[in-house]
């Protein structure tokens, strides 16, 4: 079986690489079969019991992390033996580890941030308005505003997460280190004052009755005087 994997940070770039490649599937009249594993199914069992028809299809697994220890073994050992084409879809880094049980013929396609979105994230912090609204300016020349949104609220959350149990978020020491300090630059309770002013803003930006763009400038302006 031929295998693409798709993942990376850029979750952006990389769904719009994987509609992309639904939209060919479709033109070429191919079935296109979803994997859920769960405990009563693995994944030799949803691709076998398909792969019996004469169709051509295409497997996608959205969720590498569902697989159990039989459906490692059984894509490290048989995978290949199988005719068809399996996509593994993540919405993050897949463990290089992971890439290297696949056996047969596979193709990886990894969408990385760039590094600017990195600099805007860390940025943001009481008293560096100014520095995060340039930052995001020139984000916007080849990014949509509403990723740089996502990407702003899930950061936030990490910075909350680490000012409160700093032990328990599960990233390497050097990045739990750069939060901490980061996040010991906003007075007490200012960070979760701002995820409640993004989630009201979703919601207002979903609703109409405000604008992304100017509403998230206005917000960097006043949250990070």
């Amino acid at each position: 079986m031929k295998t693409l994997i798709i993942h990376g940070d850029d979750t952006f770039e990389s769904y719009r690489f994987l509609t992309d490649l639904f939209k060919k599937t479709k033109k070429k009249k191919w079935q296109i079969i979803y994997i859920d594993i769960n405990k009563d199914t693995s994944v030799s069992e949803s691709i076998i019991q398909d792969s019996l028809f004469d169709q051509k299809r295409l497997y996608v697994l959205r969720n590498y992390k569902s697989l159990g220890k039989n459906d490692l073994k059984w894509i490290k050992e048989k995978l290949s033996d199988i005719d068809g084409y399996l996509v593994i879809y993540y919405e993050g880094k897949i463990a290089s580890q992971f890439i290297k049980s696949i056996s047969g013929d596979k193709k990886e396609r990894l969408f990385e941030l760039p590094v600017i979105v990195f600099k805007f994230l860390e940025s943001f912090y009481t008293g560096n308005s100014k520095e995060t609204l340039n930052l995001l300016y020139k984000l916007k020349t080849n990014k949509p505003v509403e990723f740089m949104f996502a990407m702003l609220a899930r950061y936030l959350k990490d910075l909350y997460w680490v000012s409160i149990d700093p032990s328990s978020i599960p990233y390497a020491s050097w990045r739990v280190s750069k939060l901490e300090k980061q996040s010991k630059r906003f007075d007490s309770g200012k960070i979760e004052n701002i995820i409640k002013r993004l989630s009201d803003l979703d919601i207002k930006v979903k609703t109409s009755k405000e604008n992304l763009e100017e509403s998230l400038d206005l917000l960097i302006l006043q949250e990070l005087e």
